[in-house]
């Protein structure tokens, strides 16, 4: 049986966007979610983060976490997600079933959020 042991908070994507595209979210709840997978990375750019000519690149992280969710939770894809401080957004969405074919709970595949 599938027991979620950690606390999240996620952000739901609302219906509309703002005046430059982006998506409009809604207020943080509380739910429950287990890590299942988590791979973060920091990768060097390809574009130089200075132009003083000493060969210096910038660095970025990036990564992606697996999370899993109750199957009654409403995850969405686009949706966001803070667990420890740090914002994750939701790629997609996979139902995990039993032999019986009962869902027992979701896999969600998210990306760490690259905020500007």
């Amino acid at each position: 049986m599938f027991c979620p042991s950690s606390v999240c908070r996620v952000s739901r994507r609302a219906i509309g966007s703002n005046i430059y595209g982006e998506y409009d979210y809604g207020d943080y709840e509380t739910v429950r979610c287990s890590v299942l997978d988590h791979n973060v990375e920091r990768a060097q750019t390809t574009v130089r983060a200075d132009s003083g000519g000493s060969r210096g690149y910038g660095f970025e992280n990036s990564g992606d976490l697996i999370l899993g969710f109750m199957p009654n939770d409403p995850i969405r894809n686009s949706d966001r997600i803070e667990l420890y401080n740090q914002e994750y957004r939701v790629i997609n969405v996979f139902p995990i079933a039993n032999s019986f074919g009962k869902v027992t709970y979701l896999e969600v595949l998210c990306a760490i959020w690259q905020s500007n």
